[in-house]
């Protein structure tokens, strides 16, 4: 590759490394714009400096001086301002400003070449440096353009609500199943791109020994030249491996940033596609709204009850897989409060309500989840009805409240001729907990004699995606909707009681069942050794519980939930399947059905663990505001003979760090209060914590990222995109060990 052609790759580059710091001078722009003072004004100019900066040094390598003059004069009105000879005012705003403007302009070329307006650039410069040097100046204007009609092209965009209506959902899916690939060829790329950038540097480290060993066998073979005729031979043999060996360097070296380049431009385009056929799914909960007050309605009609519907949270969304799966469930829900738990209007008199009840359906937002309540302001449950029944089914009386309650799920007390009639809450509801559960949701039922019952449901907000824990269990890969995950144990058989021929787990005061994932699932497990204690994945399932037992805990990740077609739909134990990276599929699984596995008795024997308990290496201080990610990596460090301390954010742990002995430090570089690079900075600028090792955890894997991580001192760098326990724990013992 010749040198233009090597320009035009670094130009590639330079653009998309324009864009990332053009997203740092507007961000920085505004906040210094909207009156930044303080520390925080000082840290925002600092990033802009930094910012221009490296914009001067990039361009003047892709040889782009226009733009690095423009960077250079940037830099210097930004250095004015952060010692405070200029002063900031709305002409300097407009002026910085306008110099974001051509900049982006510029990365806006055709082809991976610059568009640059050399006059415009230029008067640019000049009214900076003159803004700097103290003297008036005028933010000069682009020259204007010819106005140009574009093309109408067909693009992803977020529909109205009616026009996402006619969409057909299983178009809708087919284009999500594609996205999904595309994001797992995404994944795919970047391993790729990572795996050649090794390549690269272990090509280079054999083209430096190469070049060594030639030097020392020169004079060697200079001496043997006359005395023996293949040592000529050997020493032009040497030569043209050297040559070829900095050929594969450079070819490397070019590859290796063109596939990063590339990894960036896919990204760029696949997170928004991505997200825009998510929302076309969509929908809001005004949708239901007719359905939901024609049911009430109707019941009030049927049963001579008067009722009126409120729909709060119209305007929350949802997928269209999710409202379809909830219709009937709600409307049951609606149906039974207005037959069986609004009162007639004379006993509402009576106990001084007013004559029309209230039936209230509700939606809000919880990260990543929906919650959903219907709530009346009825009688309540009977619960001294419930009682009796469950009892003359010989089923045995819980002894709280809140799971005697829950006994009008089981379909034996679904019957129109016990608790419909005399506690007005039976009716099916054995169904409304199936459709709930088959949508990785939960049910639980608050009921007040004389007040009202409510049921709550916490669904996610789309089913074709979700965050997920992957595990190994039986050298098969599973993964488990992280909604339903409570805490990541490691256990051992200290831990572990018998009682009714099951085994259960005491922890945190509670007894929990515990069984092998295998087990549960009827799957033969190839022999393998057993450590003293096993990784083991609390999940729930509505408000019950059971700590499955598995091989491995591998990562928590987003994944695409695909489904596994009408023959495998009614397997149990199973709600779908997902693709990994390394092509296999995953079988995600149903907690509450493993829930109701775990309650029956075991016939197989109980759990096995081996003799001793590793011995503690060392004590990890693990920082992470992901409970879940937390957990994972405090339970990946135990099962290692790690002791492991846990904080929410790098303010904790930083305060923790004053109190107890730690040997090393695991912190997410994205934490609220105090984020990990902070964090390693105040360790390094401390005399007695500055050798302690820092591994920084991110979910960005840019090599900006990686190198602001670095340069606070961090001792080694994990992605969570790619997590690897294996490389998490090769990095802890070597810093804990060195």
């Amino acid at each position: 590759m010749d040198r233009q052609e090597l320009l035009e790759h670094l130009l590639k580059t330079f653009l998309l490394e324009l864009d990332e710091h053009l997203a740092v001078l507007s961000r920085g722009l505004l906040q210094l714009e909207a009156g930044a003072a303080g520390e925080a004004r000082a840290a925002t100019l600092d990033d802009l400096f930094r910012a221009a900066h490296s914009l001067k040094g990039a361009a003047r390598a892709v040889e782009q001086p226009l733009i690095a003059n423009l960077c250079h004069a940037m830099e210097t009105a930004l250095g004015e301002l952060r010692r405070g000879a200029l002063e900031p005012s709305a002409a300097i705003f407009s002026l910085l400003f306008g110099c974001v403007d051509a900049l982006d302009d510029a990365a806006r070329g055709a082809q991976g070449t610059p568009n640059l307006d050399q006059p415009h650039f230029e008067a640019l410069t000049e009214a900076l440096k003159t803004a700097a040097a103290g003297g008036a100046f005028q933010t000069p204007a682009p020259a204007p353009t010819p106005e140009v009609v574009p093309e109408p092209e067909p693009q992803v965009s977020l529909p109205p609500s009616d026009a996402r209506t006619r969409v057909s959902l299983g178009r809708l899916d087919a284009l999500l199943a594609n996205t999904g690939e595309l994001m797992v060829a995404r994944r795919r790329v970047r391993s790729d791109a990572e795996a050649l950038l090794e390549l690269a540097e272990q090509v280079s480290v054999a083209g430096r020994a190469h070049r060594t060993a030639e030097a020392r066998a020169r004079g060697m073979l200079e001496e043997l030249r006359e005395l023996h005729p293949a040592a000529a031979e050997c020493f032009a043999n040497l030569s043209r491996a050297r040559s070829v060996l900095a050929g594969a360097e450079r070819t490397l070296e070019l590859m290796a940033l063109q596939l990063r380049a590339d990894v960036q431009g896919l990204e760029r385009v696949a997170e928004p596609f991505e997200h825009q056929v998510r929302q076309l799914r969509m929908l809001p909960f005004r949708e239901l709204e007719p359905l939901l007050e024609r049911a009430v309605r109707d019941a009030a009609q049927a049963s001579g009850n008067r009722a009126r519907l409120e729909l709060v949270g119209k305007d929350v969304e949802a997928d269209r897989a999710v409202l379809d799966g909830l219709k009937d469930a709600l409307v049951h829900l609606v149906r039974n409060a207005v037959v069986h738990g609004i009162e007639a209007p004379a006993d509402r008199a009576a106990a001084g309500k007013p004559p029309e009840g209230l039936v209230r359906v509700k939606a809000t937002l919880r990260g990543s989840n929906v919650s959903l309540s219907v709530e009346d302001d009825g009688r309540g449950i009977d619960r001294p009805a419930v009682r009796e029944k469950a009892r003359a089914l010989g089923m045995s009386i819980p002894e709280t409240d809140r799971e005697l309650v829950r006994l009008v799920f089981l379909p034996q007390l679904s019957t129109a001729t016990s608790v419909s009639q005399s506690a007005g809450r039976g009716i099916g509801l054995d169904v409304v907990l199936n459709q709930v559960e088959a949508l990785h949701g939960s049910v639980e039922i608050f009921s007040g004699a004389g007040t009202g019952t409510r049921f709550s449901m916490l669904l996610p907000l789309t089913l074709t995606s979700l965050r997920a824990l992957l595990v190994e269990a039986g050298g098969t890969p599973f993964a488990l909707a992280a909604s339903n995950v409570l805490r990541l144990l490691r256990i051992g058989s200290d831990d572990v009681r018998q009682m009714e021929g099951r085994d259960m787990l005491s922890h945190e005061d509670e007894l929990i069942p515990v069984m092998e994932l295998t087990r549960a699932l009827g799957i033969e497990a190839p022999r393998r050794p057993v450590p003293a204690r096993r990784p083991a994945v609390v999940v729930a399932g509505g408000e019950r519980k059971v700590a499955l037992v598995v091989d491995e805990l591998v990562s928590e990740r987003e994944v695409v939930v695909k489904s596994l077609g009408p023959r495998l739909r009614a397997v149990r134990h199973v709600a779908g399947g997902t693709l990994l990276d390394s092509g296999q599929v995953a079988l995600l699984l149903n907690a509450a059905e493993l829930v109701r596995t775990a309650q029956r008795p075991a016939r197989d024997g109980a759990l096995k663990f081996a003799g001793e308990v590793a011995s503690r290496k060392g004590v990890v201080l693990v920082a992470d505001d992901s409970v879940t990610t937390r957990s994972l990596m405090r339970s990946v460090l135990l099962g290692a003979g790690y002791q492991v301390l846990s904080a929410p954010d790098g303010r904790d742990a930083w305060e923790q760090l004053q109190r107890a002995a730690v040997d090393l430090v695991v912190a997410d570089v994205e934490m609220p209060r105090m984020d990990g690079v902070t964090l390693t900075e105040h360790i390094r600028g401390s005399t007695r914590l500055r050798s302690l090792p820092v591994v920084l955890v991110t979910g960005l894997g840019g090599e900006a990222d990686r190198a602001r991580g670095l340069a606070a001192g961090a001792s080694a760098y994990v992605v969570k995109g790619s997590f690897d326990q294996r490389e998490l724990l090769a990095a802890v013992d070597r810093l804990v060990s060195a």
